[in-house]
Order: structure tokens, then C-alpha cells, then sequence
């Protein structure tokens, strides 16, 4: 298992890789498409469980890698209101 600090860089480099972006923005456009044409709901169903399980993947994908911007950030703000 990989340490916290070397998993969110790996992550960081994922988010900064644009043939990373580029995948998923290829299965999110193939999976739209099927979505767009899919003959039955149930396909329908299925085609849209893929496009929001990407999206859901993107989202972590960019939670982690600003997870450390956020602390920064909120550290340099409580450090300037402690100086009151």
C-alpha cells in the first residue's frame, strides 16, 4: 500500500496528464453517445451509471490533488487572523 504523501502526488500527476484527460474524455464521450441511442430504458439506465461513475472518479480525482492547496490555503488564513 502506498504512503498517503507518495499516493496524492501519483494522484496530482493523474490530474496534470493530459492523455489521462483525454481518456476520460473519450469514454465520456463514447458513453454519452450509447446513452443518446440506447434503445431501452434499461440501457439508458445502464449508459448513464457509466457516465456519472466517471464523473464521480473525476471529482475524486480532483478532491485529492487540492487537498493539500485547501490546507495551505487554510493555514496561511488562520495564521493571518491569529495576528489580529
Amino acid at each position: 500500500m502506498l504512503e498517503e504523501s507518495d499516493f496524492i502526488r501519483r494522484v496530482e500527476d493523474l490530474h496534470g496528464d493530459p492523455a489521462f484527460h483525454e481518456v476520460l474524455n473519450r469514454l465520456e464521450e463514447s458513453w454519452t453517445n450509447k446513452w443518446k441511442i440506447a434503445a431501452t430504458t434499461d440501457e439508458r439506465e445502464a449508459t448513464w451509471a457509466l457516465v456519472a461513475a466517471l464523473g464521480a472518479i473525476w471529482t475524486e480525482i480532483e478532491s485529492i490533488s487540492n487537498h493539500k492547496k485547501f490546507v495551505a490555503f487554510n493555514t496561511r488564513r488562520a495564521l493571518r487572523s491569529a495576528k489580529i
